[in-house]
């Protein structure tokens, strides 16, 4: 594949030096150093989120990754979106629904470490 999807579990352990998925995300960030990466609106908000949290050293982190990354944001598509739901039964949050559909509408291997949203990706 040429395209991956980043989630903001892989997002916050490859600024995170000390997050236990950090030498794991650090190595597949490399691995797809030179392929088109999108990142669902959702994930932004999700990392949005982290700052109102009192999470602001990584926040900060992420938000300076952000600035030196190529990427392309991925617009929510409603009627897409409804589309995809309507052909699966898939029991995970609704962003979690939302990153999914990202990774297979965009045809994009998906960066998680959230072990729920991962057994449902299929390449």
């Amino acid at each position: 594949m040429n395209k991956i999807v980043l989630d903001s579990s892989f997002i916050c352990a490859l600024v995170n030096k000390i997050d236990i998925n950090h030498e794991q995300a650090f190595f597949l960030y490399k691995k797809f150093s030179n392929v088109k990466i999108f990142i669902p609106q959702v994930v932004l908000l999700e990392i949005a989120i982290l700052k109102s949290k009192k999470y602001q050293d990584l926040h900060s982190a992420i938000s300076k990754f952000l600035k030196i990354i190529q990427y392309e944001i991925f617009p929510i598509q409603i009627s897409k979106f409804e589309d995809f739901i309507a052909q699966t039964n898939y029991n995970l949050k609704p962003n979690d629904y939302f990153i999914l559909f990202v990774s297979q509408i965009t045809n994009s291997k998906l960066l998680t470490f959230d072990k729920k949203l991962s057994n449902f990706f299929k390449p």
